[in-house]
């Protein structure tokens, strides 16, 4: 078991309650009103689970490193499909739509380098798995460049620090780098929406680190923004 699995594994349940109240009033519902309103009437693979906030009446397979964060999807009446965002063990070309929420992130490695390569395999996988037409949405959380700097030049230390308490590197990459990396993978009509939600204030207190609950500090020190990223596979 990796790393990552085993992570999200211990992590499921914790998880799953924690997303409460606040989803309604935070970017998580204005990126589920986009998607739960275009991928209507598409088939859908979702990578890493489902968007926070899914409508279930869509047609959704989900694919996920965890077999506990799995099993709580297949209760909510989506397909479970055990896999890695870089090798999706899926055949294809037969999707509409596929989405990575707030994934690329995790799916890091052992450093910046591999934080970079593993994105744009990702996208070139969900590439495969695209009918013509079909399109790949990503939504993440974004950093400033010379935050992006700082977090590849440091993500060997991170790696050892978070190690400490069993938690996988994180590597936030900048809007410019996402885009960039559809793009280069062949994708057309590439666009970012800014999914900010008006009702997150600077004086929140929130929890940066999944897996460490005790760790809350004002939004005003974690200089993010949301993003859902959109590109389209070249009809033929």
């Amino acid at each position: 078991m990796s790393e990552v699995s085993r992570f999200w594994n211990e992590q499921a349940d914790g998880y799953q309650s924690q997303l409460g109240d606040w989803i309604e009033r935070s970017h998580h519902r204005v990126t589920a009103d986009i998607l739960n309103r275009e991928l209507e009437g598409g088939r859908v693979l979702c990578v890493g689970g489902p968007w926070v906030a899914a409508d279930t009446e869509l047609d959704l397979t989900v694919v996920d490193v965890s077999l506990a964060m799995l099993r709580a999807y297949a209760a909510a009446g989506m397909r479970p499909v055990l896999g890695d965002a870089r090798r999706l063990p899926v055949g294809g070309p037969s999707f509409d739509h596929l989405v990575v929420p707030l994934v690329l992130h995790h799916i890091t490695g052992r450093g910046g380098r591999d934080a970079r390569s593993n994105v744009r395999t990702a996208v070139r996988e969900a590439m495969r798995l695209l009918r013509p037409g079909g399109k790949l949405w990503i939504q993440e959380i974004v950093v400033p460049g010379p935050i992006y700097a700082a977090e590849l030049a440091l993500a060997p230390l991170t790696r050892r620090l978070l190690g400490l308490k069993r938690i996988p590197l994180v590597v936030f990459h900048t809007d410019r780098f996402l885009r960039r990396s559809l793009e280069e993978a062949g994708y057309e009509r590439v666009r970012s929406m800014v999914t900010d939600s008006p009702h997150e204030k600077w004086h929140d207190w929130i929890t940066p680190v999944i897996g460490l609950p005790e760790l809350k500090i004002p939004r005003l020190l974690v200089p993010v923004g949301y993003r859902l990223l959109v590109g389209e596979r070249p009809g033929e």
